[in-house]
């Protein structure tokens, strides 16, 4: 009796470990994951693409308030930088058809706008909420994680993106 409580408790810490590091967050310093879900016409989207230039990537949803200040934000961004510099990445987490709804309001847009229905890209990312805003720096590793949306965010994410592109 006294072998299977430790046998017990041994398999139930070494699961509440691997929930704990599964659900771990992405750190300063990580390789982020590749996958940046699909285009429009239905490219593969990934980290890589962007080599060399600084990426900001926020996960979205057509129904979140915050995503609607942050994205128009993060587009100007990306238009007074310009895409040698700068690549934004939006990543919509709805279905392929709210997808291309919102999508096709967009069409003048210089920021990539991609989808990840299965949310298997927001998942890798380590997703919790959104708006979720990462910046990758130029050598491909997370410069800064944003969760959430305030009007200091904002600022800050400004900020963040001007000194990764001037480092």
């Amino acid at each position: 009796m006294y072998k299977s409580s430790i046998v017990w408790f041994l398999a139930t810490l070494l699961s509440s470990l691997a929930t704990t590091l599964a659900n771990a967050q992405l750190a300063i310093g990580d390789e982020p994951p590749q996958p940046l879900g699909k285009t429009r016409q239905g490219q593969q989207v990934n980290v890589a693409d962007h080599n060399g230039k600084v990426v900001a990537i926020s996960f979205w949803a057509s129904w979140c308030a915050p995503c609607q200040i942050e994205l128009p934000m993060l587009e100007k961004l990306q238009r007074v930088l310009g895409k040698d510099k700068l690549q934004v990445v939006a990543v919509n987490i709805e279905d392929r058809d709210v997808f291309r709804n919102v999508a096709r309001q967009m069409f003048d847009w210089q920021s990539l706008i991609t989808n990840d229905p299965s949310k298997d890209a927001y998942k890798a990312f380590k997703g919790s909420s959104i708006p979720y805003l990462l910046i990758i720096s130029k050598d491909g590793k997370v410069r800064q994680v944003f969760r959430g949306y305030s009007e200091e965010s904002i600022r800050k994410v400004v900020s963040a993106v001007a000194d990764a592109v001037n480092e």
